[in-house]
């Protein structure tokens, strides 16, 4: 009985010093970048969802064509992905450019 208590609590203190790893993998497209259309895009819009302690959710679309349904006439120049982690959750965000 010892044996198994003294395990459950080391297992319980090095739990606390063990930290979360996200692994996000994106999709890439090769589409060549003509400057002049880059130079006149702007913002078309952003999707963001949470991911809370690596495990919950995420909460929130990400998806590029929930942002071009709301930009119906748009053509789009650039894509871009926005990370930021926080203690207990991480937010991942879709960003559309064009004109």
């Amino acid at each position: 009985m010892k044996i198994i208590t003294r395990f459950i609590l080391i297992a319980a203190f090095a739990s606390l010093f063990t930290g979360c790893i996200s692994h996000n993998t994106y999709s890439v497209a090769n589409v060549p970048i003509v400057p002049s259309e880059v130079a006149k895009s702007k913002l078309l819009g952003e999707n963001c969802a949470k991911v809370v302690l690596g495990i919950f959710g995420p909460f929130g679309d990400t998806s590029i064509k929930g942002i071009l349904d709301n930009n119906r006439n748009s053509k789009v120049t650039l894509v871009d992905y926005k990370l930021s982690n926080y203690v207990v959750m991480y937010e991942i965000c879709s960003e559309v450019y064009g004109y």
